[in-house]
């Protein structure tokens, strides 16, 4: 279908997608004679399968990636910015005529947005974006009103607590989706728009994980001494934790640095917390889910006061005492977790 010394599509860009009538195919590449210096600036493309004819849909400078078009065929939604050349630059959902034209934005959420999929009515996009560390469900009618559909989405990395996760939709409501907290890595869940919450529907790690007595995970703020910013992380503490002894500490610095940490399930983590070690994971600044300010706290200067951010951490965890928690959670399908009590010496 295509040819030529590029890739089709680009990398990261999305697989190709066809158009209900199964005579198009719709995908993201990088065609400009300068490709090899530009390498973001790819555009969303369509090839007939029948005359092979490549017509190039978008225009502007910057990533058009990730391509979906809706079941009616009258609309292509994709992910994109335009490049400015700074360190972190927001990825944005646009909306576009089946024929090309102008696009528009849907949303304007201040937060990197992924994996659009239409709804079976076209009248909306269902999408995942990651906030404060938590990586969440969504869905945005054509009218730019936003709907939180499930948070906890997780479990396609276990060594470490990114952000992953993802997720399907069906119909105009249904969506399934790879949920994780602290304590249980993936498993499957589904909900619908119109309905609260969500329902887990397997325990693929039960046989692993239920006789095993794993590392409490809390969620603590704390000022950054550079500039008092709040600053989110996580402490894991070791299995039966004793507060009146004294542990070893690790800080786990994740990077990136345009990444995020959060209360999802770590092998590495409980193995640490299980040799005995306090761990605290924090996202300082530079990292993602926080908005695009919080990103850019860092450009141009990396590391900088990200270091603050990370010792004032470990300074809180020095002169703080961290109490056990008033219950243990052991049973797959408790979700809520002990706030972390702390007192100062």
């Amino acid at each position: 279908m295509t040819s030529g010394p590029y890739n089709h599509p680009a990398p990261g860009a999305g697989s190709p997608q066809w158009t209900p009538d199964g005579g198009t195919l719709i995908f993201s590449a990088n065609r400009q004679t300068d490709w090899e210096h530009q390498l973001r600036n790819t555009e969303i493309h369509e090839v007939s399968v029948s005359a092979r004819a490549i017509k190039t849909l978008t225009s502007r400078f910057g990533p058009d990636s990730n391509p979906v078009i809706s079941p009616d065929g009258g609309k292509i939604a994709y992910l994109g910015y335009d490049d400015h050349y700074e360190g972190y630059q927001r990825t944005r959902l646009y909306v576009m005529n089946r024929g090309g034209g102008e696009p528009r934005e849907l949303g304007n959420l201040d937060r990197d947005i992924a994996n659009p999929i239409w709804s079976a009515d076209s009248k909306g996009v269902f999408f995942q974006y990651d906030d404060q560390g938590d990586t969440k469900v969504a869905y945005i009618g054509l009218s730019g009103k936003i709907e939180d559909l499930a948070g906890h989405l997780g479990g396609s990395t276990l060594g470490r607590p990114y952000g992953r996760g993802s997720f399907s939709a069906a119909g105009t409501s249904r969506f399934a989706y790879t949920w994780s907290d602290p304590r249980h890595p993936g498993e499957v869940a589904v909900g619908k728009r119109d309905t609260p919450g969500t329902k887990i529907l397997t325990a693929l790690n039960d046989d692993l994980l239920g006789h095993k007595t794993l590392g409490d995970v809390e969620e603590i703020w704390h000022e950054s001494s550079f500039d008092k910013r709040k600053i989110q992380g996580w402490i894991v503490k070791p299995p039966d934790f004793d507060p009146s002894k004294k542990y070893l500490f690790i800080l786990e610095i994740h990077g990136g640095p345009r990444a995020n940490y959060g209360p999802r399930f770590t092998a590495e983590i409980q193995l640490y917390a299980a040799a005995g070690y306090v761990v605290l994971y924090p996202n300082p600044r530079g990292s993602t889910s926080y908005g695009s300010q919080f990103a850019k706290l860092i450009d141009p200067a990396y590391p900088s006061q990200d270091h603050d951010d990370l010792m004032s951490g470990v300074d809180l965890m020095l002169t703080t005492r961290i109490r056990r928690p008033r219950a243990s959670f052991h049973h797959r399908r408790q979700r809520r977790r002990t706030p972390l009590e702390l007192g100062y010496r």
